[in-house]
Parts: structure tokens; sequence; C-alpha cells
């Protein structure tokens, strides 16, 4: 692990993981294949949000220490992992994060692994447009674009959700380049703002 915190300041312990690791990679299938035996056939579990890297929204950082490289392949394995052990499920991948989003998102498409992306925005540049010439990076509305027909589409709640019309607006993008989930777990004030 690492102290994360400013110079003189008595910090926290953060462990980063080796994706790359051969250890690693054995016990997450191992934990993901005891959660198949147990859920794949449960009714009440309705789907699988596959999560990978920081808090779970497949983010690499490197200044923590973290091998984007090893992370990029191992949010691909774990997509490939939870669709062996979760056949009859429907499977998400949070793929919120820019470290091989448009690699993971082209493999999801393959599995038939839904597209669920954090941070609902208005359709500002960096949620609509992809930037050519790096591929480690693709606008959220462009990945959409391109799998909505053929994949589930999940969203995170909207952010600014102090101002309203960013809200709004927000919804309406996400409806406007498709909608089939959203995890609405900041509920507004005015109850309102959500009858559209």
């Amino acid at each position: 692990g690492m102290s994360i915190a400013p110079d003189g300041v008595p910090g926290i312990t953060n462990g980063v993981i080796n994706w790359a690791d051969p250890g690693f990679k054995s016990e997450y299938e191992n934990l993901i294949k005891a959660l198949g035996e147990k859920y794949n056939n449960d009714e009440r579990l309705n789907s699988v949000w596959i999560t990978t890297g920081r808090y779970g929204e497949n983010i690499c950082t490197p200044s923590l220490g973290m091998n984007c490289n090893g992370f990029a392949r191992f949010v691909i394995f774990a997509e490939e992992v939870n669709k062996k052990y979760f056949p009859d499920k429907p499977l998400f991948i949070i793929i919120s994060g820019m470290t091989g989003r448009k690699e993971a998102s082209d493999r999801a498409s393959e599995l038939g692994i839904g597209l669920k992306m954090h941070g609902l925005y208005f359709d500002n540049p960096s949620a609509v447009e992809y930037q050519s010439g790096t591929p480690t990076y693709s606008g959220r509305m462009e990945l959409i674009n391109q799998y909505k027909e053929v994949l589930p589409i999940g969203w995170e709640h909207a952010f600014s959700s102090e101002i309203k019309s960013h809200v709004y607006w927000s919804i309406m993008c996400a409806l406007a380049h498709r909608l089939d989930v959203i995890d609405l777990d900041q509920i507004p004030d005015d109850l309102s703002l959500i009858h559209i």
C-alpha cells in the first residue's frame, strides 16, 4: 500500500491491486465462480454489475501506483469471467473510466454484456466526443450510439443535482441516446423533476 496525504499530514494507507498478478486473477475467478454457483439461478437477482478499478468505476490512477495496461487487460478478463459464471443473468460492465473503455466496450458487445456509464451529464464535449488518436478514451455518448441497438444501456444518476435544468437536460440526453436502466441513488427533493 501507500500513504496518501499532503506532506507533513498523517495519511491513510491505501492498497493498490496488481491487476496483472496471476494470483489475484485466479482468486477473482474463484470468487466470481462461487457467486455464480450461488446466484446465477436465483430469481431474486435480476442482473450483475461488474465493477473494477477505483471505487468500482473502471478507473485507473497511475499516480496511486496502478499499472493501467495490466488494469485494461483485467477489465476484459472480468467481463469474460462474469459471463462464464453468470450465463443466465443480464450483465453490465461499469465502464466510466477512460482506461481501455473502447476495448472493453468492444469485448462487452461480443459477449452481450450491457454498458453502464457513470457521470450522467448534459451533452458536454467530454460526455459526447470521441477523441481520435487517443485509443484509451472514448466519449460516453459515442459508445452508446455505437452499441445502443445491440446492448442494454445503463446510466448513473444525473450530476449537477443542485441545478435542476442540468438534471433535466442530463436525463433528456440519456433518453435521446438510449436508456434502459438508470441508477437514481440521489433522488432530488423536488420529485416533480423526475416526472418526465
